[in-house]
């Protein structure tokens, strides 16, 4: 059966992808194309001779119409893929998977927002002693600042 998978370049999706050719699929993997040919997580898969590696932008009608001929199934459900798409339906989506597929339910689920430039590691793991010993359900880091990172324009 043949796979494609998107975002190969995310840590989730390399891991679905090793884990769809452990399970015998054959697998198109689409990395988002960008202009050092790096393929994110991917680089680091075991599996990379056993895939075909793809760039890309998976918002190419023309491109993902040609990339999804004789392809069985596509591993992103359109509702995860819109720009109106939130990071905790995506969390949810991989929780529901994860127990439905390898009956695996996560303690703590960590997401780590590439927007928050100020995190430490020791914030990091504050969190997660946070989260264990308080009995909380989330965390939610925040930190001052006094630098702008950018214009403000009126």
């Amino acid at each position: 059966m043949q796979a494609l998978v998107t975002r190969v370049d995310s840590f989730i999706g390399s891991h679905l992808t090793e884990m769809l050719v452990s399970q015998g699929y054959q697998v198109k993997a689409l990395s988002q194309y960008n202009s050092f040919n790096n393929w994110g997580w991917l680089e680091d898969v075991n599996c990379k001779d056993q895939i075909e590696i793809l760039t890309g932008d998976i918002r190419d009608p023309h491109y993902c119409k040609h990339i999804t001929k004789d392809v069985d199934i596509i591993f992103r459900p359109k509702k995860l893929a819109t720009d109106e798409a939130c990071t905790e339906s995506a969390l949810l989506y991989v929780c529901d998977e994860l127990e439905k597929q390898d009956n695996f339910i996560p303690d703590i689920v960590l997401t780590l927002e590439p927007t928050s430039p100020m995190r430490t590691a020791a914030t990091i793991i504050n969190s997660v002693d946070i989260l264990k010993k308080q009995n909380f359900d989330s965390v939610i880091g925040v930190v001052e600042s006094r630098s702008v990172f950018g214009k403000i324009v009126n």
